[in-house]
């Protein structure tokens, strides 16, 4: 899916080599993210759904712009991965106006990130399950203007994001079960 994602948006990523960093595309996912919950919060459903697209789009390109210009780095990983998780914090927030529903989807939307974090730690690849973030910023997007579509995208990122990290520590559990090895526990 990544090749043929990079394959549609090559033209963009050469309108852009040089101009913006990667760098700069992670934190512009911020500053939507951030209108986004702005939006949401005052009710501009339908601004704050585009606003989360956006933000993904912002996502999606960041990583591939690093790809095809070779400036990918430690540095931009880690930044990547921290604004991810502020990003989605954020809309989520403003989606739900901090109920409980909004509690449910900020925590499974980390265990995802941190259920496959843990696990590769341990040597396990761990890309498993439909939760994604990718998965979850378009339930958010798309369904959040609909009727009712504030807690049914809350509720829907709820179970596709828990159900993705139940899933991740079978499927971690099941690849390390046959190999020996000392496992310290962390908290």
């Amino acid at each position: 899916m990544r090749e043929r994602t990079s394959r549609l948006i090559r033209p963009l990523l050469m309108l852009l080599s040089g101009k913006v960093s990667p760098n700069q595309l992670t934190l512009l996912g911020l500053v939507t993210s951030t209108a986004s919950f702005l939006s949401f919060w005052y009710d501009y459903i339908v601004i704050g759904a585009i606003l989360v697209l956006v933000t993904g789009f912002f996502d999606l390109l960041d990583g591939a712009l690093a790809r095809h210009t070779g400036e990918g780095s430690k540095w931009g990983a880690f930044l990547d991965s921290l604004v991810d998780r502020y990003t989605e914090i954020i809309i989520i927030a403003g989606i739900s106006k901090f109920s409980t529903l909004g509690y449910l989807a900020i925590t499974g939307s980390l265990l995802v990130s941190y259920s496959r974090s843990r696990a590769e730690l341990e040597g396990v690849k761990c890309d498993v399950g439909l939760g994604s973030r990718p998965t979850r910023l378009l339930i958010l997007g798309i369904v959040s203007p609909l009727p009712w579509g504030r807690d049914l995208s809350l509720i829907m990122v709820s179970i596709v994001a828990h159900s993705t990290a139940l899933y991740r520590m079978f499927h971690t559990w099941s690849s390390l079960k046959n190999k020996r090895s000392s496992v310290v526990p962390m908290s």
